[in-house]
């Protein structure tokens, strides 16, 4: 067994039945959904394709009884849609996916808060299954149906997806399919 798939297991121990999505044996596609009622301009769902490795995926948002007070029912901006845990590149990489199809805010407040969930787990991890977890990659997507603004081309150290304050937006229509891969790299 891989450090990676290792790592799927340990983290798959540390999170509740009614947060983890059931994956099957050499499944390599994920569906994220919102779960509201279908309205138009709206994106509903999203298939990440192309997925080599075992894998995991929560919803933070589905754990009862919450974690933590940002995660209650009817608190707007508590975290993110799922949190992908996968491979690329020989690196285990945590995914952290928000699906919006208007306006971005409150999206930085999730990303941040789902990235301490994160951080809270991979501690976890380390401490109880004594697995090296440094290595783990994070990064934060914003996968919306809206048109993107052309955005000022800057040199800048922090490159889009390697942080909450800048996470990767990509703009799809309903139902898209998106490699992994998209997902993983900085831009």
């Amino acid at each position: 067994m891989t450090n990676h798939e290792k790592i799927v297991d340990a983290l798959s121990e540390m999170v509740r039945c009614t947060c983890k999505d059931t994956i099957a044996n050499g499944q390599n596609s994920i569906d994220l959904r919102e779960n509201q009622l279908a309205a138009k301009g709206r994106l509903d769902k999203v298939t990440i394709i192309n997925i080599p490795t075992p894998f995991a995926v929560y919803h933070p948002d589905l754990s009862r009884p919450e974690l933590c007070p940002f995660l209650e029912v009817g608190i707007p901006q508590k975290a993110c849609d799922a949190i992908i845990i996968t491979e690329h590149s020989s690196k285990t990489h945590m995914i952290i996916c928000e699906l919006k199809c208007g306006s971005k805010q409150g999206v930085i407040d999730q990303l941040k808060n789902t990235a301490a969930i994160c951080d809270f787990l991979i501690s976890l991890v380390e401490q109880h299954k004594e697995l090296d977890c440094a290595n783990i990659v994070k990064r934060y997507v914003v996968i919306g149906a809206r048109t993107l603004k052309k955005k000022k081309t800057r040199q800048t150290d922090l490159k889009a997806g390697s942080s909450p304050k800048r996470p990767r937006e990509l703009s799809v229509k309903n139902k898209a399919q998106i490699y992994l891969k998209e997902l993983c790299l900085p831009y």
